[in-house]
């Protein structure tokens, strides 16, 4: 039976529309990869790139909130280790995806709708961040694609347009077995203080 339609998945199909979920089970571990780069940065003469890996592991699942940790880093650029400490982030989350007020308050990806949704449909989601020392509010607005298989995967594919503190655009995919996210790309245009936007992308894939 597809994941889609199995009582196990998270997102499934509910009449017309898709219920989109996550779940995250006590001790797993999440290993994302990313890759960043900034428009006219360059390393010698090679292009900037910076590779920071990512560890979520699970630390608690109780009444519906995931408890989890998170570390950022040791990050590289271009193969060089960069001279900066590993980031580390204690979330919780509900399953929605949306933050519950944890230690960190931050949001993991995408927030998901209240309601199921259909195919073309929209929803919006406010992050705080903070950029250059500088506290603000990105918004994204997701807009739900249908779900389709990637590889031996079966997704759900996501648009998203983001505005604020930065804009720009992006896809993301999440496994429709647990609702977490599998990959992301995204084009941004930072804006830090008073000077020039800098643009930036970043490509997010799950990894294990």
């Amino acid at each position: 039976m597809a994941l889609s339609c199995s009582s196990l998945a998270q997102i499934k199909k509910v009449g017309s529309a898709f219920l989109l979920r996550v779940k995250y089970f006590k001790g797993e571990t999440i290993k994302l990869r990313t890759v960043n780069s900034v428009e006219g940065m360059k390393n010698g003469n090679q292009p900037l790139k910076i590779n920071v890996p990512i560890l979520i592991k699970v630390l608690n699942v109780s009444q519906g909130i995931s408890t989890l940790s998170l570390a950022a880093g040791p990050a590289t650029a271009n193969g060089k280790k960069f001279n900066a400490p590993v980031q580390q982030a204690l979330i919780k989350v509900d399953s929605r995806n949306a933050s519950t007020g944890g230690p960190s308050n931050l949001n993991l990806g995408a927030t998901y709708p209240q309601a199921p949704i259909k195919i073309g449909q929209t929803w919006t989601s406010k992050t705080a961040v903070n950029l250059g020392g500088s506290p603000s509010t990105m918004t994204a607005v997701y807009k739900f694609l249908g779900v389709k298989k990637v590889g031996k995967a079966q997704v759900a594919a996501l648009s998203m347009h983001v505005s604020g503190a930065a804009q720009g655009t992006g896809t993301m995919h999440l496994s429709t077995a647990d609702g977490t996210i599998q990959d992301c790309n995204l084009r941004l245009k930072l804006m830090i203080g008073s000077g020039n936007p800098i643009a930036f992308s970043s490509i997010v894939k799950r990894i294990h």
